[in-house]
């Protein structure tokens, strides 16, 4: 019975050690305040031969300071001494590797119960090509807001109820208000009362084949003055074809539309003269003399009919 109870604790002990070397994750055990055994996975991780980690202090490898400033052993000691009292420490740490190159871990440090010498099982995980990544987005995104904040169009982001999500800062600057005021306020208010109606029709109208609107709607200014402004309204859309968010860049046209229907008046004015004037009026080119235009009192007296 003797024997058999041996040969199952020899075959669980290799079972448990075959788990602790094939590990995904680097595992560390620590014995007082240094490193006793580890898997090859965290060697590769420390980047490090075992000699030079079996044995040595935490911060035997690592930089005298951690990127928040505080000292490395200071800091390291600390997280042993939560970690013997019971409780389970997360965190990140540099390290550095034996050419000096430097990893950023994100460690697990918790008490193994039940033993008869108290040791810290650590979890390794290498998350230094994530932050770079991550610091690749915000890099990216920096660049983007930048390039968004100096439009001088207006550049909008706003769920299907009106909430805004995003504003730029022309747009910031024209309502006179902060990004902070403006983002999960409604835009409605800022929507002429008569047009609003046509919020609701717009966003019935996008489909993710045809997700994009071009119209001219009026906005509330500060001073409560209406002006006409072209939107270019974008739709975007779940798995579920379901409107998640909309984009609208709008631009400013109140004075082209002034200008264009002071020429529509003009236009109107100067033809109803020219239709009306009793004398015969005829416009041509000058190269050919072909007629371009001609009044009807003209046509009365030429007997040429203008074309219809």
């Amino acid at each position: 019975m003797s024997h058999t109870t041996d040969i199952q604790t020899t075959l669980d002990a290799a079972f448990y050690r075959s788990l602790f070397d094939l590990a995904n994750d680097g595992i560390i055990l620590i014995r007082g305040e240094q490193f006793h055994d580890c898997n090859q996975r965290a060697l590769d991780m420390l980047c490090r031969p075992r000699e030079q980690v079996i044995g040595h202090y935490p911060w035997d490898l690592s930089p005298t300071t951690q990127p928040d400033g505080q000292n490395t052993e200071v800091k390291g000691r600390n997280f042993l001494r939560h970690g013997y009292a019971g409780e389970r420490q997360n965190f990140q740490w540099v390290h550095s590797g034996s050419d000096g190159s430097l990893i950023t871990l994100e460690v697990s440090l918790s008490l193994i119960p039940d033993t008869d010498s108290p040791y810290l099982l650590c979890h390794l995980r290498d998350i230094s090509d994530r932050l770079r990544t991550e610091e690749a987005l915000r890099k990216s995104e920096r660049c983007y807001r930048r390039v968004v904040d100096v439009q001088t169009d207006f550049i909008v982001r706003w769920l299907p109820d009106g909430t805004r999500t995003f504003v730029n800062e022309s747009y910031c600057r024209y309502f006179g208000k902060h990004q902070n005021e403006l983002i999960g306020s409604s835009l409605f208010p800022q929507i002429a009362p008569k047009e609003r109606e046509s919020i609701g029709k717009i966003i019935l109208s996008l489909t993710p084949d045809n997700p994009i609107a071009i119209g001219e709607r009026r906005v509330v200014t500060p001073d409560h003055q209406l002006r006409w402004f072209r939107w270019t309204d974008h739709a975007f859309f779940d798995d579920d074809d379901q409107i998640i968010e909309l984009q609208s860049v709008g631009r400013d046209i109140h004075d082209q539309k002034l200008l264009e229907e002071a020429l529509r008046i003009s236009e109107e004015k100067y033809s109803k003269a020219f239709r009306a004037c009793p004398s015969g009026i005829v416009l041509s080119h000058m190269q050919d003399g072909i007629v371009i235009e001609a009044n009807k009192s003209f046509e009365h007296m030429s007997g040429i009919l203008r074309r219809k």
